[in-house]
């Protein structure tokens, strides 16, 4: 029997950001659905800046490290802005995350970007 957390997504938008955060288990079962919340988020009318909250993340596997790692390049191929963060500190060197940012400060952060408009 599995018994770590299913993985959740909230969406929430704040200043001008779109902030995913993932709580739970990011595994092989999960990677479809993120993959297609970057799909989404990604065919978003102009320049997306999007945040990425580990924060809640309680396991990963090699999997869903590759996953969001997709997501960071279909977000960027898009046209987009991404910050991964909040990753908790037993994942950051799957991840290869040396420091912490939180996503509030993700979110400071590319709310303060004069980011150009894509017609």
């Amino acid at each position: 029997m599995n018994d770590r957390p299913p993985l959740t997504v909230t969406v929430a938008f704040e200043r001008e950001c779109v902030v995913l955060r993932l709580a739970g288990a990011l595994d092989h079962r999960e990677t479809p659905r993120l993959r297609r919340w970057a799909n989404r988020i990604a065919g978003l009318s102009g320049p997306v800046r999007l945040v990425v909250d580990l924060t809640g993340l309680d396991d990963c596997d090699a999997v869903g490290t590759a996953a969001v790692r997709a997501m960071v390049v279909t977000v960027i191929e898009a046209g987009g802005y991404i910050v991964v963060a909040g990753v908790p500190p037993r994942l950051r060197e799957m991840f290869g995350a040396d420091s912490l940012l939180t996503a509030e400060a993700a979110v400071e952060l590319l709310s303060s970007q004069a980011v150009p408009r894509r017609d």
